[in-house]
């Protein structure tokens, strides 16, 4: 497997994995849950959002570091 195809493959993931993340964050906003189990879901929900978003920020940031050493 070569490194372009492995990057895709990575960046693919991190953002499937932040979408569904949003989607569960927008379903227990409107759920019926009892406010403390939202606030606590929706705390965890976008700290995983926010890891993510940092992930792919970061990896990302290494690619075009790689890319620009490549040329």
């Amino acid at each position: 497997m070569n490194s372009d195809r492995l990057f895709k493959i990575i960046l693919s993931d991190l953002t499937s994995e932040k979408m569904k993340n949003e989607e569960e964050l927008e379903r227990v906003i409107n759920s019926d849950n009892e406010i403390e189990v939202k606030v606590d879901k929706i705390k965890s929900l976008l700290n995983q959002i926010s890891l993510t978003e940092i992930s792919i920020a970061k990896f990302s940031g290494m690619l075009t570091i790689n890319n620009n050493n490549d040329n």
